[in-house]
């Protein structure tokens, strides 16, 4: 379940972007320096779908990127769905309890259908992620 879960957040991330502000200078992976007091937009969207990071899958929903052996050499900062560090989300461990939750209660009592495919979802820009159109599910219950 976890698998599905970071790989659901990594190619929808709750926050596609967040905001930061460089507290001291640094320089940049490129040479580039990034004097202090510099506001800087971190964008999680497109960290997560790096084909440099996440192979030529990255944009493809494939739970095995969170394999043990496909994790290990991974940077940390490489999955970041809320955040990292001193300033990330107060609430993502809620949120990811939450999730497995009311995930594992709708599986347990119920078969999901759907005639969406991951590929056909478009994306619309916005604070957080919306689609242009909303996915139907099919709930069936277990006998």
């Amino acid at each position: 379940m976890d698998q599905i879960l970071n790989e659901t957040l990594r190619l929808i991330p709750p926050v596609p972007v967040v905001m930061r502000e460089a507290k001291n200078d640094f320089r940049l992976s490129n040479g580039v320096l990034v004097p202090r007091g510099v506001a800087m937009t971190v964008d999680i969207f497109n960290t997560h779908r790096n084909k440099d990071v996440w192979g030529p899958s990255a944009d493809t929903f494939n739970p095995d990127h969170f394999l043990s052996e496909n994790i290990r050499d991974r940077h940390p900062y490489a999955f970041i769905p809320f955040s990292k560090g001193r300033r990330n989300c107060i609430g993502g461990r809620y949120a990811l309890m939450s999730a497995k939750i009311a995930l594992a209660k709708i599986l347990r009592n119920y078969k999901l259908r759907t005639s969406f495919r991951y590929e056909d979802l478009v994306f619309i820009d916005n604070i957080g992620i919306k689609l242009d159109k909303l996915p139907l599910l099919d709930f069936h219950p277990r006998t």
